[in-house]
């Protein structure tokens, strides 16, 4: 289970570092459509109604709504393709996990990818409950796992990750050891 916490951990930062820079850019070029002189005028003590048709007003609230829509497009765009070309996300790759059908463990298709990338947002709008139910559940498949008829299965052995740690520990014993 912490493994797939992990390879999350390593996708969100290799997505940032990859597609940062075209974020920023979307949003720079968004943004410049914001009417500042009407930002300048919001009072907060004139209430949360009227803050809002400000905003509105701004276009800050609808430029925000495309800046989003467009980060969450660019996003899945490059997690489902790279499922599809690799049936795993880079962080999942890396720790050699992948993601099959639930009942056969057979490849999935590409729309089963498209349809979990859109039942994300079901796991994650109500306080990560979707993504927390993995460590409830037998399978440890999450709300989005079921949406999608899919699992997350480590295609390395029992005991893998540990052994490799171990090794690890001990080479930098010998080489610390070595160095005085």
């Amino acid at each position: 289970m912490y493994e797939r916490g992990l390879a999350a951990a390593l996708d969100v930062t290799l997505i940032f570092f990859l597609l940062s820079w075209v974020f920023d850019r979307i949003a720079k070029r968004l943004y410049a459509g914001v009417d500042t002189s009407i930002l300048q005028t919001i009072d907060p003590k004139a209430g949360v109604v009227t803050m809002f048709q400000q905003l509105w007003e701004a276009h800050l609230i609808q430029l925000w709504s495309m800046n989003f829509f467009i980060q969450v497009g660019l996003i899945g765009l490059f997690y489902v393709t790279f499922q599809i070309a690799y049936g795993t996300t880079p962080g999942r790759w890396l720790l050699g996990l992948k993601v099959v059908h639930h009942e056969t463990h057979a490849p999935v298709k590409p729309w089963r990818y498209v349809l979990r990338y859109l039942a994300y947002m079901v796991s994650c709008m109500p306080l990560m409950l979707g993504v927390l139910w993995a460590n409830f559940n037998k399978k440890r498949r999450t709300w989005h796992d079921y949406i999608a008829g899919t699992v997350v299965i480590s295609t390395r052995g029992q005991g893998w990750y540990w052994n490799h740690f171990k090794r690890a520990v001990r080479y930098m014993m010998v080489r610390v050891r070595g160095q005085r």
